[in-house]
């Protein structure tokens, strides 16, 4: 937040918004990506964090890391490919969404050429 340009918050506080309305007209559309991939990449290194993820786990449901895992060592690959693919597929959506989201809110914050 602090390389954030203090032009854009002016602005926004001169044309009438207040010190939370331009946080959020401002701060969160151009904190959003970097936040965004820090989930992606907090979720990626996650699910390869297997002693953790047996620790913290509630009992009787293990995360899926815990699940893939299972999967490929009681040699069942057809399952655990699916649920890698799945997986695969569903932060490739996350991503694409983020990144769909993102490109809209930037645009109404680019100059005009």
């Amino acid at each position: 937040m602090a390389r954030i340009d203090r032009r854009y918050a002016y602005l926004t506080r001169v044309s009438g918004a207040g010190g939370l309305r331009a946080a959020a007209a401002v701060g969160v559309p151009l904190a959003f990506p970097a936040a965004a991939a820090g989930a992606v990449i907090a979720m990626v290194l996650g699910v390869a964090e297997l002693p953790i993820a047996m620790l913290v786990a509630p009992p009787g449901r293990p995360p899926i890391s815990v699940d893939l895992f299972n999967l490929m060592h009681y040699a069942r690959q057809g399952e655990a490919f699916a649920a890698s693919l799945a997986m695969m597929a569903g932060a490739s959506a996350a991503i694409f969404a983020i990144f769909a989201l993102t490109r809209k809110s930037w645009k109404q914050y680019m100059p005009i050429h």
